[in-house]
């Protein structure tokens, strides 16, 4: 009897904990209203500091306005992200805590030393209710072959130019070549 009285606790807690997680998901990836950030956003970069796994998976990003710095943590959206990048964000210039990462547009700033290469698509993936679309391209510095994900604009419609194979200009960091960004806008004819 006993064993039946623990084992109804764990489903009634195990079950309220996956309605807590599911209407959590679903405000965060749905419901969430966000600011106009055409409107009311100042442009600045943040960088990921910081990269946890296990049970608190996910990315810090740290930014600085006016010499004080903000941080905030990505969950599941951060995968992709690698130690060191770096995005334009947008933040509320009246309440700087409250930025969006544009995680389409990875950035190097000016004294970061890059080197242009040539990378090539492997997959890309479409954008869906709760990921952003992506591809996944290959590259090669020295003996070395990397793979990296970048995200794709909300905004782009044309994925059908992007086939697999296709080869675009692509910059990495000479001191972390897993820091790159390809440049989709730039494809390489040959």
């Amino acid at each position: 009897m006993k064993d039946k009285i623990i084992r109804l606790i764990f489903i009634i807690f195990g079950s309220a904990w996956l309605i807590f997680i599911f209407f959590g998901l679903l405000y965060e990836y749905v419901l969430k209203k966000e600011p106009d950030w055409d409107k009311i956003g100042a442009k600045n970069v943040g960088q990921v500091y910081k990269i946890t796994l296990g049970g608190g998976e996910g990315a810090w990003i740290e930014y600085y306005v006016d010499g004080n710095r903000y941080a905030s943590f990505e969950g599941l959206r951060y995968r992709g992200m690698v130690l060191g990048d770096r995005f334009n964000i947008l933040y509320d210039p009246s309440n700087p805590e409250s930025f969006k990462i544009i995680r389409w547009e990875p950035v190097f700033v000016e004294e970061e030393e890059t080197v242009q290469s040539t990378g090539k698509l492997i997959k890309v993936t479409k954008e869906s209710w709760m990921f952003f679309g992506s591809v996944i391209f290959t590259y090669q510095v020295g003996k070395k072959i990397y793979n990296r994900k970048q995200f794709l604009n909300p905004n782009l419609k044309n994925y059908e130019v992007m086939e697999i194979g296709n080869k675009y200009v692509i910059r990495y960091w000479i001191h972390d070549p897993q820091r790159a960004i390809i440049y989709l806008d730039k494809p390489i004819k040959e």
